[in-house]
């Protein structure tokens, strides 16, 4: 399992203990071609749209795994999942073993949601049962994203390397094995090329005139008639496709996603929805 820290993590004092900790590299410009990539959490949450994108893009391929680390920004952390942060009101109730353990005074924040999965033999819940770290995957084979309110870089960890990097791979475990990577110039063509499903969802960000994806479930949801079925453990690899593809950002549906839903075979029905649902 190898280890890579983002760039703005490995220039912190927090990045340098986990390198030499972890014996963790800075990642490269490009994102890692697999392997586990430890990113600070409002980092991630205060990155830019194409940046998000390109991330999102990147875990959701096999054999590999982001880990979002504190600190985090409270309110979500990912578009598409149900996972909230906020600051903790009590003392962790961590048990007597594992690195939460060692961690669990030093614990700020708090991870709500039931989005993907929490591995409570992995140690990734509390004594009481809430969940301290959880992972969501697209689909079997593919890579994931997973987020810890653990702060993985404090020296309550210094005499606990092995622990901490067993922690790290059991959550990496969960990754498909990793493919063979395409030529730059497929991966570029591919991630203009979202799915006939993300086309799904991006007619009925259309039609319903939602700006996200929790708009769509709801007014499918609300809907006297099924519409269209979409998987809501797939939603956030859609919308990452849409936003690598730049049909989609904070505000919704941009000029190049109506133009390219113009241009689709799939128009007509867009119109359609939008005439009698918006």
């Amino acid at each position: 399992m190898k280890l890579f820290l983002d760039p703005a993590l490995a220039a912190h004092r927090r990045g340098r203990f986990l390198g030499a900790l972890l014996d963790a590299a800075a990642a490269p410009t490009a994102l890692p071609e697999a392997g586990v990539l430890l990113m600070d959490g409002k980092a991630y949450q205060g990155a830019a749209e194409q940046q998000r994108a390109a991330v999102a893009a990147w875990h959701a391929r096999p054999g590999r795994t982001l880990l979002l680390l504190p600190p985090f920004e409270t309110g979500a952390i990912a578009a598409g999942l149900d996972w909230r942060i906020a600051f903790r009101s009590d003392k962790a109730a961590a048990g007597d073993a594992g690195i939460a353990a060692a961690l669990a005074a030093e614990v700020l924040y708090g991870l709500h949601g039931q989005d993907g999965a929490s591995d409570r033999a992995a140690g990734q819940r509390w004594a009481d049962g809430s969940a301290h770290s959880r992972y969501w995957k697209a689909h079997t084979g593919s890579g994931l994203l997973a987020a810890t309110c653990l702060p993985l870089w404090s020296v309550s960890l210094l005499d606990q390397a092995e622990a901490t990097r067993a922690w790290i791979g059991a959550l990496h475990a969960h990754t498909g094995a990793p493919e063979s990577i395409p030529l730059p110039a497929q991966t570029a063509a591919t991630a203009q090329a979202p799915t006939p499903e993300a086309f799904g969802l991006l007619v009925c960000l259309y039609g319903f005139g939602c700006a996200d994806a929790q708009c769509v479930l709801a007014r499918l949801a609300a809907s006297p008639l099924p519409i269209l079925a979409l998987d809501r453990g797939r939603l956030p690899l859609l919308v990452a496709q849409l936003r690598a593809a730049g049909y989609l950002d904070d505000g919704g549906l941009t000029a190049a996603g109506e133009g390219a839903l113009v241009a689709s075979p799939y128009w007509a029905y867009a119109q359609r929805l939008r005439e009698e649902h918006a």
